[in-house]
């Protein structure tokens, strides 16, 4: 049981932070811990209380260190909404009517 939860809680981890098969490994050594966790208490405040803990320590770091940007969502320099344009007209002048 324990071996099915770390599978299927590492696998939607691919895309976590960090990404790709390290992520997924680590995530999944940790749902094995989390479902021991369970399975020895009964319960599941110390997996929660431990899966909250780890997400801020992560999202912590991330925000500190900074995250590369995902390829998959980056827009191209220019583009609408991009640092280069920051979304003004074409020309890249504000023209709103005063």
């Amino acid at each position: 049981m324990a071996l099915l939860s770390a599978v299927l809680f590492g696998l939607p981890h691919l895309r976590g932070l960090p990404s790709g098969a390290v992520g997924a490994v680590m995530a999944g050594v940790l749902g094995w811990l989390l479902c021991l966790s369970v399975l020895q208490t009964g319960g599941m405040l110390w997996a929660w209380s431990l899966h909250a803990v780890l997400d801020v320590v992560i999202l912590s770091l991330a925000l500190a260190v900074g995250t590369p940007p995902d390829p998959a969502t980056a827009r191209p320099e220019g583009a609408p909404g991009s640092a280069g344009e920051a979304g003004l007209p074409s020309g890249g002048q504000d023209r709103t009517v005063r």
